[in-house]
């Protein structure tokens, strides 16, 4: 998995986008009757304008965490790719930010901050967004 968020992040430096990992895939989806697709790690509007390709409704769920918490749940994973420490961490932190989801968030659908909330706070409020959606498909 690791060596995909690698590949992912210099396609999408050389403007490839997920469209190179993800096209194959989503034409199966499609063949095999899939309604509804939930896809993590969005890097950037580019790979939401990929996914408007394959779909009549894409909606972006922005789940936000501190710079903090998110360098401790990276660190806590302990997978040999992670960063050496914080100051690593920060500059790719950085990168990413400028490179494209820092507007993610801006231009979101919806918004979760994650900041004094319980892993099953978070859990549910996300339940209760993918519900929305789904119930405003069924009108549609």
């Amino acid at each position: 998995m690791e060596n995909c968020s690698i590949l992912s992040d210099r396609l999408s430096a050389n403007g490839e986008s997920v469209g190179v990992l993800g096209r194959e895939k989503l034409s199966r989806f499609r063949d095999m009757g899939i309604e509804f697709l939930l896809v993590d790690s969005l890097r950037g509007r580019h790979d939401v304008n990929f996914y408007k390709q394959f779909a009549e409704e894409v909606y972006v769920i922005g789940i936000f965490a501190n710079q903090h918490e998110r360098y401790h749940r990276v660190d806590s994973r302990r997978r040999a790719d992670d960063y050496a420490n914080f100051e690593h961490f920060q500059r790719a932190d950085l990168w990413q930010f400028n490179f494209g989801v820092g507007r993610l968030f801006c231009f979101s659908d919806y918004l979760i901050i994650t900041q004094d909330r319980s892993r099953q706070q978070i859990y549910q409020d996300a339940d209760d967004i993918i519900q929305k959606i789904i119930d405003k498909a069924k009108v549609h």
